[in-house]
């Protein structure tokens, strides 16, 4: 894991990583995302053993429903008084559908499928992955330009998921030790 966060870490200074950066705000609201999501998934991993996906995502979206509600009602009432929703065509709504299906429902039904198979640690290692894919979609997709740290910090990024991947199962470490 430690090469893993150490290739992100690569990729995060390309562009002047420091306390005065423009973008550390965002990079500490990133940073406190991923904690609270591999908190999310260690927690997650000892319920998943007792409820099916679908039961867990239920829960999930019902607790959020009722943490976000007041905010949504006052931003929804905010945008319908400034007449925002007449602006939102049905492209605005079709993405917003496929958003809430696939990226959405459908992720966390297979993520909480495989946490139920799957260590924590194991599955959360996979989120490094992240910052690859989304290097290789911008080159890809907007004509980013490759550099050197991107290949290097991608480079141990991949190098660390595989070392992670690669490690004893679980059920292989059970077995050894009979």
């Amino acid at each position: 894991m430690t090469l893993a966060f150490g290739g992100v870490m690569v990729l995060a200074a390309e562009h002047d990583l420091s306390l005065r950066s423009g973008t550390l705000l965002g990079d500490l609201i990133t940073f406190t995302g991923s904690f609270a999501f591999a908190l999310y998934t260690v927690l997650g991993k000892k319920v998943a053993a007792v409820y099916d996906s679908v039961s867990m995502n239920a829960y999930n979206y019902l607790a959020g429903g009722i943490l976000v509600l007041p905010l949504a009602v006052y931003e929804a009432l905010r945008l319908g008084r400034a007449g925002g929703w007449a602006a939102v065509g049905w492209k605005g709504w079709a993405a917003l559908g496929y958003m809430a299906a696939f990226a959405s429902v459908l992720a966390y039904l297979i993520y909480f499928w495989v946490l139920r198979h799957m260590t924590a640690s194991r599955l959360g290692a996979l989120s490094y992955l992240h910052p690859v894919m989304t290097t290789l979609l911008g080159v890809v997709l907007l004509g980013e330009k490759l550099s050197r740290s991107l290949l290097l910090g991608g480079g141990l990024v991949l190098a660390g998921v595989a070392l992670i991947e690669s490690g004893p199962r679980e059920n292989q470490r059970e077995a050894n030790s009979l």
